[in-house]
């Protein structure tokens, strides 16, 4: 997010937002600096947009109801400070950029199997990505039976 204020003006404000341009305006002293606010804020608006992190696979895709599982996110446009990690509604605990295309995160603990979107913040948690990965939580493997119930100690016996 991007604010502009401009000393000419009794109250002005200019916010980029993911794709939006807002620009504000009440009492201006001089209109004449209207333009070099506007392309102020557009070169915001046009950093934030080039600049944005985008992701394009992740592995492993599913992992442990408990967490704790580190997600390797490839991609672009993945800065080394501010940068967060969004599993469905829960931050994960752990972020690590390891370079501009390449981002570690831990899974939060999620108290219910199934798919949740994973999405990116290079801005402290501001704006997230509009793009988002599936990761699947999965329950625990429970053993309820087995065949054969015995064997030779040796092993070799299927």
């Amino acid at each position: 997010m991007c604010v502009k204020p401009h000393r000419y003006f009794a109250i002005v404000g200019i916010v980029c937002h993911s794709n939006r341009l807002l620009l504000w305006m009440i009492s201006s002293k001089r209109r004449t600096l209207l333009g070099a606010l506007l392309l102020s804020a557009l070169s915001c608006c046009l950093s934030a947009t080039l600049f944005a992190p985008h992701m394009v696979s992740l592995v492993p895709t599913s992992g442990p109801l408990t967490g704790g599982t580190p997600v390797t996110i490839l991609g672009s446009g993945f800065s080394t400070s501010y940068t967060l990690c969004l599993f469905g509604d829960v931050l994960s605990s752990s972020t690590v950029v390891v370079n501009s295309s390449v981002l570690v995160c831990l899974s939060p603990v999620s108290s219910s199997v199934g798919f949740v979107r994973i999405k990116v913040s290079t801005d402290t948690g501001v704006t997230f990505t509009d793009h988002s990965l599936d990761f699947q939580y999965i329950g625990s493997i429970v053993l309820t039976s087995m065949v054969p119930t015995q064997g030779s100690a040796l092993g070799g016996q299927l």
